[in-house]
């Protein structure tokens, strides 16, 4: 398999709603309710969030030949030398072949010097929180959010970043 890594542009928005659409219900489906779902992407793809990303944050998609099979989007480096992995979604035909570790690699690159690289994942999604893991991201703390009225439990992780290579 042979992909690229490149920073996303406006005309990919389509193909990376379909890919959020995809991997949700993928990762997300014994979690919440597909309404919900529904909903959130909804508001998460919108055009004005959307466009909000394409001005405060680093966007970068996982190509194959013509075909995005993945994303990851990090919020640029804040005052404290760090930066948050807002999301990184893999195609469910492409996961476990390195994609989200390039987009990581890449995303940090682009945003050095960085100290750290913090995220929120759903604490019920195993899979996701068995690869933060397998990259260094320590548990930082628990916390209770809302999407769409649907109660969750997120769990903060970070990594310092001279870890991330190894």
């Amino acid at each position: 398999m042979s992909y690229i890594i490149r920073k996303m542009n406006s005309s990919d928005t389509e193909e990376v709603k379909k890919i959020a659409k995809i991997t949700w219900q993928d990762a997300y489906g014994h979690i919440l309710p597909l309404d919900i779902q529904e909903k959130t992407l909804e508001e998460a793809y919108s055009l004005e969030t959307m466009q909000y990303r394409f001005d405060n944050s680093i966007m970068l998609v996982a190509q194959e030949e013509k075909k995005i099979i993945g994303y990851a989007f990090f919020s640029k480096k804040q005052e404290n030398g760090g930066a948050l992995l807002e999301s990184i979604y893999i195609h469910p035909n492409h996961q476990n072949k390195g994609i989200g570790s390039k987009l990581m690699q890449e995303g940090t690159r682009i945003l050095e010097p960085l100290n750290k690289l913090s995220l929120h994942v759903l604490k019920r999604n195993e899979s996701s929180l068995l690869f933060y893991r397998s990259k260094g991201f320590q548990v930082e703390k628990e916390f209770n959010h809302k999407f769409q009225e649907f109660p969750v439990t997120f769990i903060r992780m970070s990594l310092e970043l001279k870890q991330l290579d190894k």
